[in-house]
């Protein structure tokens, strides 16, 4: 299920759809993601291009721009499971990096993958010992800024309850516009993501 400002649209098999829809009859918005066949909710950002600027690199770090023939070399890195996808024959590749580095180490990373010809999803993610640096939204902000010079559109998704990652997105120059409920619970049926 997916929300974006008064519109809902659902996607599902004709048996699940034919089990929501009178759960849904009659809700609004946001009455329909309360129904008991929910299960985890991702908040959705575009860049808002009307303020989104370059922000300033924090001190005391190197940065770096990584392509998608980079890629195998920046899997040998661990702990960055939001920015890659640790597999170079992935469905939805991973195509870009910007990398912070510390004396250097790979400390943060914001990678997108191409989900869709014209639009790459960003991932984010600090080593724990170098967050509260101010590194996570100028690395997803760099990143965002890169993406759109190549005329792609970014996105960034995150958990509903990552208050953190919402921050970061908002710092980066993003704004919310759809949200999406990723599983749900059928007795009897795999409703998982697959992919």
């Amino acid at each position: 299920m997916l929300s974006m400002g008064n519109s809902i649209i659902v996607s599902a098999t004709p048996d699940i759809m034919n089990i929501i829809k009178p759960e849904l009859s009659g809700k609004d918005r946001d009455n329909a993601f309360s129904i008991p066949y929910i299960l985890g909710h991702s908040l959705y950002y575009l860049p808002d291009l009307g303020v989104i600027k370059p922000l300033s690199a924090p001190s005391g770090f190197d940065f770096e721009m990584a392509e998608r023939n980079d890629m195998l070399e920046l899997y040998k890195n661990e702990g960055f499971h939001n920015s890659l996808s640790y597999d170079i024959n992935h469905s939805r590749p991973d195509v870009i990096a910007f990398l912070a580095k510390h004396t250097g180490k790979v400390v943060g990373m914001a990678g997108a993958s191409a989900d869709c010809e014209k639009m790459w999803q960003v991932g984010m993610d600090v080593l724990p010992e170098y967050r509260n640096h101010g590194l996570a939204a100028y690395l997803v902000n760099n990143l965002t800024i890169e993406i759109l010079r190549r005329g792609i559109i970014p996105y960034y998704g995150t958990a509903s309850s990552n208050v953190a990652s919402q921050r970061v997105a908002h710092r980066a120059g993003y704004l919310p516009i759809w949200i999406c409920a990723y599983r749900g619970r059928f007795e009897g049926m795999d409703v998982s993501p697959t992919s």
